[in-house]
C-alpha cells in the first residue's frame, strides 16, 4: 500500500506564486500596451478636431479602468465568497456585451467592467 502522506499536492505555494505571478504580468502587460496607444485610441475612437481632447478622453478610458478594479475586488470578492467561482466568472463577460457599440460611454463601460473581472 501507498502510504497518503507521500501524495504531492496539486496546490504548492510554489505554484501558487508563479500563477500570481503570470496573472499580475498579463494585467499589467495589457494596462502598458492601453496606455502605448491612447494616442491612436483617441484619434480613432474620440474623434474631435483638438486632439488633446481625443487624449484626455483615451487617457479617461484608462483611468475608468484602472479605478475599477479596487471596487470589482471589493464586489466579485464577496459574490465569489458568498456563492463560488462560477457566477464570478459569468457577470463579467456577460455584462461587458449589453453596452451600445461605438459610443464615448461604451468604452468607458466596458473598460470597466474588463478591469473589475481581472481582480
Amino acid at each position: 500500500m501507498s502510504d497518503p502522506t507521500n501524495i504531492p499536492s496539486a496546490f504548492t505555494p510554489r505554484r501558487a506564486a508563479i500563477a500570481a505571478s503570470v496573472g499580475n504580468v498579463l494585467e499589467w502587460y495589457d494596462f502598458a500596451v492601453y496606455a502605448f496607444f491612447a494616442g491612436t485610441i483617441g484619434r480613432l475612437f474620440f474623434p474631435n478636431s483638438n486632439e488633446i481632447d481625443s487624449l484626455i478622453a483615451a487617457f479617461g478610458v484608462f483611468a475608468a479602468g484602472y479605478l475599477m478594479r479596487p471596487l470589482g475586488g471589493i464586489l466579485f470578492g464577496h459574490i465569489g465568497d458568498r456563492y463560488g467561482r462560477k457566477p464570478v466568472c459569468f457577470l463579467p463577460s456577460r455584462r461587458s456585451g449589453q453596452w451600445p457599440p461605438s459610443s464615448w460611454w461604451s468604452c468607458v463601460c466596458f473598460r470597466a467592467s474588463q478591469s473589475e473581472a481581472s481582480t
